[in-house]
């Protein structure tokens, strides 16, 4: 299961389960490799999984002993070179997204700014068109009136008139000097939406360059365990042994019925039942061999794939 696991790339359940297959089967060199390079490739995450506090007092017992043995020292060694490869890339990709996001963010900050002014000048222009319309309807009043009134009115209204259509020329020059700086606004605001969006498409790439190097983890040359009832990829009809062809030499019956319970969570039942059988026959005064014969009577009895 371990093996499966690591080629696919499902490294944290793969690590478990060979170190417990490491357990089981101390001298296999192929577990032995496979357990050192996912060793590696544990020491060298930058944040750990969740692991159990029993799982992390054994690695923090054993490892030094496994490191004795060449295959899980060849392991290690060549999962330590491919795994701190591919983690000094990931915290240099980590390290370049950090600016790229200063620099959005900055690049927001002064884009919302120029639109928030642009709209400011937009909003003076236009309280001042309307203080420009009121004082046009005085003015029109006014001339109105200055023609039905008498000479003493006249000069007072005309005096009138000459100071509304100055409040009229002064307002309009604001209005032409606002406008002039609302395009100066305009300008700078189409600019920084440009830079605005270099800035976010630079931290889109960066963070792409991260999910991609994350996603692309090593694939060592995980070595298939050389365990009877272990399905690999490269096996393309794995045999059935039948339990009368089963070899008298082997793993202990323990070990074998742990196996068949493995094969049984994972939904390989017949063959999980042939190495039962095996248990029953090769070894009927064990343990082992009492429980391969309950395992059995439940498996014929209720036809379950899974325990």
């Amino acid at each position: 299961m371990g093996y499966n696991d690591a080629k696919q790339g499902r490294y944290l359940t793969a690590f478990m389960s060979t170190i417990r297959g490491l357990q089981l089967l101390p001298d296999d060199p192929a577990i032995q490799y496979n357990a050192g390079a996912l060793t590696a490739w544990y020491e060298t995450l930058s944040v750990k999984p969740t692991l159990s506090g029993s799982f992390k007092a054994l690695l923090a017992q054993q490892s030094q002993q496994w490191l004795e043995k060449a295959k899980f020292a060849e392991g290690h060694r060549k999962g330590k070179s491919e795994f701190s490869g591919w983690a000094e890339r990931i915290e240099r990709l980590k390290a370049d997204i950090a600016p790229a996001e200063t620099a959005a963010k900055a690049a927001a900050l002064e884009s919302s700014e120029a639109t928030d002014t642009y709209r400011q000048y937009g909003l003076a222009i236009a309280r001042l068109k309307d203080d420009v319309k009121v004082l046009a309807r005085l003015l029109n009043n006014e001339d109105r009136d200055l023609r039905r009134n008498t000479d003493y009115y006249r000069r007072r209204r005309t005096r009138t008139i000459i100071a509304l259509r100055e409040r009229i020329r002064d307002k309009q020059g604001k209005i032409s000097a606002l406008k002039n700086n609302r395009e100066r606004v305009r300008k700078e605001m189409v600019e920084k939406a440009g830079l605005l969006k270099d800035a976010e498409q630079a931290l889109a790439k960066a963070g792409t360059a991260l999910w991609t190097e994350k996603k692309t983890l090593p694939l060592l040359a995980w070595l298939p365990p050389a365990v009877d009832g272990v399905i690999t990829p490269e096996a393309k009809s794995p045999p059935i042994l039948a339990a009368d062809t089963q070899p008298a030499t082997g793993p202990a019956p323990e070990v074998q019925l742990e196996m068949a319970k493995l094969l049984l969570q994972n939904n390989r039942k017949h063959k999980a039942m042939a190495i039962l059988e095996v248990i029953v026959k090769k070894y009927p005064d064990t343990k082992a061999a009492k429980q391969a014969a309950e395992l059995l009577k439940v498996l014929k009895r209720t036809g379950l794939e899974q325990i």
